[in-house]
C-alpha cells in the first residue's frame, strides 16, 4: 500500500466552485487501541480503485479484497488475513483531483545494465517485442487483444507473485472496454497504464530488458497501449516540444553517453516524460532534455491521469533518439543529455502500427 486512489470511478462535482473531486481512501496506521497521534495513508490507486466499487454497489456483501488484508465497509476497517484481530480504521474522502500528488516519482527511470539508450531498435522495445507478437497475431480482433491482454497480466502476475486481485481487477478493466470503440480501449489502457500498480514497471522492465519469454503474456497490451499513440480520436492530446525525464546513470554510462553525441539510439520501453521540469529533476542526477519532434508527437496523458500536476507525455516503445549534447549542471549538480526524439529515415521510420 502507499499512493492515493482510483482511476475508474465518476468524477464528484463541487457544484460551487465547479472543482473536480475523486474518492480517495486512507486506512489509519495505527490500530485502535494507540493513543498516538492518528496518522493515515493513503491506498495505492488501485487498491482504492477496488474498495470504490465495493463501496458503489447497493447488492452483495461489502468487502473489498485486498492481497494481505480486506476491507469491512460496514465496519470501516481493514482486517489482517493472517490474524484477524488487528484492524485498522478506513475512510473515504472527496479531494480536488488538480492536487493529487503520487507518493512515488514515475519521471525519474531505473536502468537496465545495458545502461540508458540501446544502439539496435529492431531488436526490442516496438520492434523486436510488440511487433513479434503482433506478427504472430495479426488475424486478432480488438476484443480477442483485451481478452489475450488481461489473461497475460494475470499470468504474469502469478508467475511475479503479484497481488492477485490488483491483476483481477487489471483484467475485469479491459474486458470491461471489449465491444467498444477504439478511443475508449485506448483510454481504458492509458488510465491502466497511469495508475499506480505493478503493471506499469512490469511491462517496462519486460521492454527494457527485452524478456522474451513475456512477449505472449504482455505483448497483448503493449500493442495496445502502444496503439493509443496513433489513435485518430486522440490527435488532440499530441505534444510537441520539450518534455523532461530523470534518471540516475553513474560515471561510465555518462562517459557512453559523451562519446555517443550525434549518434541514434532508442528506449526500447514506454517512456513516461513530463512537461515539469522540477518533477522530473526530483531524486535524479541526470536529466534527459527530449525534444519531440515525432511525426504524431508524444502524447499528453494529464486529462486521463488521475495526475495532472505529472502533466505526463508519453512517448512510445522504442522511440528513435539523437543524443545531442551533454553537459553538467554545476549549481543543480546534475548532468544533462540533451536529446531529440524524432523518426529516422532507416529502420525506425517503421515505428508505427501496421
Amino acid at each position: 500500500m502507499g499512493c492515493v486512489v482510483v482511476a475508474n470511478v465518476q468524477n464528484e462535482q463541487d457544484t460551487q466552485n465547479q472543482t473536480f473531486k475523486v474518492p480517495m481512501w486512507y486506512w489509519q496506521e495505527d490500530s485502535w487501541e494507540t493513543k498516538e497521534k492518528t496518522i493515515w495513508r493513503r491506498y495505492q490507486d488501485i487498491e482504492s480503485a477496488i474498495i470504490e466499487e465495493v463501496y458503489e454497489e447497493r447488492n452483495g456483501p461489502k468487502v473489498a479484497n485486498l492481497d494481505k488484508y480486506y476491507i469491512d465497509l460496514n465496519e470501516y476497517a481493514q482486517i489482517s488475513r493472517r490474524n484477524p484481530t488487528k484492524q485498522w480504521k478506513v475512510k473515504r474522502e472527496l479531494c480536488i483531483r488538480a492536487d493529487l500528488i503520487r507518493e512515488t516519482n514515475r519521471f525519474v527511470d531505473s536502468q537496465s545494465t545495458a545502461g540508458p539508450f540501446y544502439d539496435v531498435p529492431t531488436a526490442g522495445g516496438y520492434h523486436g517485442f510488440i511487433k513479434a507478437w503482433k506478427a504472430r497475431n495479426e488475424h486478432r480482433s480488438d476484443n480477442e487483444s483485451l481478452e489475450l491482454a488481461a489473461c497475460g497480466i494475470i499470468f504474469e502476475a502469478v508467475r511475479d507473485g503479484k497481488d492477485s486481485y490488483q491483476a483481477e481487477w487489471l483484467a475485469n478493466s479491459l474486458r470491461k472496454a471489449k465491444d467498444s470503440s477504439i478511443e475508449n480501449i485506448s483510454i481504458t489502457c492509458i488510465k491502466l497504464y497511469t495508475m499506480e500498480s505493478f503493471l506499469y514497471k512490469m511491462i517496462n522492465d519486460a521492454l527494457r530488458d527485452n524478456d522474451q519469454s513475456r512477449v505472449e503474456t504482455l505483448g497483448p497490451f503493449c500493442y495496445l497501449l502502444c496503439q493509443t499513440h496513433y489513435d485518430k480520436s486522440l490527435d488532440k492530446h499530441q505534444l510537441w516540444g520539450v518534455v523532461y525525464r530523470g534518471t540516475v546513470l553513474d560515471d561510465a554510462m555518462i562517459e557512453k553517453c559523451k562519446a555517443s553525441v550525434g549518434e541514434w539510439k532508442c528506449w526500447y520501453n514506454f517512456a513516461s516524460t513530463s512537461r515539469n521540469r522540477a518533477l522530473a529533476e526530483e531524486f535524479a542526477n541526470t536529466l534527459f532534455i527530449i525534444d519531440i519532434k515525432l511525426a504524431r508527437g508524444g502524447l499528453s496523458l494529464e486529462k486521463y491521469s488521475m495526475y495532472e500536476m505529472e502533466k505526463e507525455v508519453l512517448l512510445p516503445a522504442g522511440v528513435p533518439l539523437r543524443i545531442d549534447q551533454v553537459e553538467y549542471d554545476n549549481e543543480k549538480q546534475k548532468h544533462l543529455i540533451y536529446v531529440t526524439a524524432k523518426t529516422r529515415d532507416t529502420a525506425c521510420k517503421s515505428l508505427q502500427l501496421p
